[in-house]
Parts: structure tokens; C-alpha cells; sequence
């Protein structure tokens, strides 16, 4: 199944190796993923739950509420891992880095796991439109 299209989110796992889990932006986060058919992409993950007022003070809380990047992507179906290759980033660390991304189908579903140390976060995405 062709990648290339709009998803929304429609949760987000944190998983540690003690088998604790939490969500990290809420029971019920909001964002959304593109994936175009020339291989741009872009995320936005949020809190559905953040703050509706607030100041430049508030920096800390807005990155753990918000992340937003985009770049480009490479799909790889032997291995089932998608690469995203990232040129701006609201944590700049990311910036000119490789995101590696296992990713399965449940349907129209799209499962992204990511390995961020040893904390194994799970992304499920409901596809809203083909691109």
C-alpha cells in the first residue's frame, strides 16, 4: 500500500523497559502527518489538553505540548521502516538527522514505532485522504 497521503492521530504510547506506558501528550493527542508523492513530509504531533493562554515564559511547557517537523522520506518495504530525514525541527537537535520509523498497516491505519533509546514510542495514524 502507497504511503503518499494525510493521516491524523489517533494516539501516542510511550513504552519503557520496565513495561510502564504512558501517553505522553494526552489520552487523546492531536496531529497531523503528510507524505507526498515527490517524498516531502511533515508532523505535527500536540496535546488536544494544552494551555490556552500563555507566554514566552512558557517555552518549556509549549515543546513538551507541541513537536513539528518536515523534510523528506525514504520508504524501505524490505525491512518495513520508513527514514525521515529531517531539515527543520521545533527541537532543533533533530534538525539534519535521520528518524527511523518501523511502520505497519491495520487497514488504513498506519503503526509507527520509534525506538528513542530505550523507550519505544507507538504512533497510530488514521489515513484521511490519498494525497
Amino acid at each position: 500500500m502507497s504511503i503518499v497521503g494525510a493521516y491524523r492521530l489517533l494516539d501516542q504510547i510511550s513504552i519503557y523497559p520496565s513495561g510502564k506506558t504512558e501517553h505522553p501528550r494526552g489520552e487523546q493527542p492531536t496531529g497531523l502527518l503528510l507524505y507526498t508523492a515527490d517524498g516531502r513530509m511533515s508532523v505535527h504531533l500536540l496535546r488536544s489538553d494544552r494551555a490556552v493562554s500563555g507566554s514566552f515564559n512558557s517555552l518549556e511547557t509549549a515543546l513538551n505540548e507541541y513537536l513539528g517537523y518536515y523534510g523528506t522520506y525514504v520508504v524501505n518495504e524490505a525491512t518495513k521502516t520508513i527514514t525521515h530525514h529531517v531539515e527543520g525541527c521545533s527541537f532543533p537537535s533533530w534538525i539534519g538527522t535521520d528518524l527511523v520509523r518501523g511502520f505497519e498497516w491495520d487497514g488504513e491505519r498506519l503503526i509507527l514505532r520509534a525506538e528513542m533509546g530505550s523507550t519505544t514510542r507507538i504512533l497510530t495514524w488514521q489515513r484521511i485522504s490519498r494525497g
